[in-house]
């Protein structure tokens, strides 16, 4: 089972997020993963990494998030979106989708509650756990469609994600 509490940092004060994993549900490879991709997307739209520990039942994940909540909340307060708003937050995705596939990070589970809204404003993409690296051999095939190559080099072999937010190819 996996939760994310907000909790503050007893010597810096400092608010955290903290995602508790119970062991079992997830091995230590891919908690390492997880870890490993927050660590890398700090800055281009992730949530920042702060620090990382285990007990004997929990991995705990600790992360900078500085946020107001996720879109799906926002969605939920404001029942409508305009269309200035969801036009910002789609290029804002768009953006940090763009930086993570510069870095070879595939996200794999994009849906509103992943999408987290800084204090800012801002689009955060989190929660790295369906997320793969390009650069595994034999996870990825040459995307061409009608032999002309398109503008996404690559397309992961396996599905994953949640079902509603995924795309009909997929199936």
């Amino acid at each position: 089972m996996r939760h994310v509490f907000e909790v503050r940092d007893r010597v810096s004060g400092k608010c955290l997020a903290l995602k508790v994993i119970r062991k079992g549900i997830d091995d230590d490879h891919a908690v390492r993963k997880q870890q490993s991709f927050v660590r890398n997307t700090g800055n281009i739209h992730g949530i920042q990494f702060a620090v990382s520990f285990h007990d004997t039942e929990n991995f705990n994940l600790a992360m900078c998030p500085q946020v107001r909540g996720d879109l799906q909340q926002l969605i939920g307060s404001m029942r409508v979106l305009s269309l200035g708003l969801a036009r910002f937050y789609a290029a804002e995705l768009i953006i940090g989708l763009y930086a993570l596939h510069t870095r070879g990070i595939v996200h794999r589970d994009i849906k509103p509650e992943n999408l987290l809204i800084d204090k800012r404003g801002h689009v955060l993409i989190s929660d790295f756990g369906s997320a793969v690296v390009f650069d595994v051999p034999g996870s990825i095939l040459p995307y061409i469609e009608d032999g002309w190559e398109q503008q996404a080099p690559y397309i992961v072999k396996e599905s994953c994600g949640t079902l509603d937010f995924m795309a009909p190819e997929m199936f």
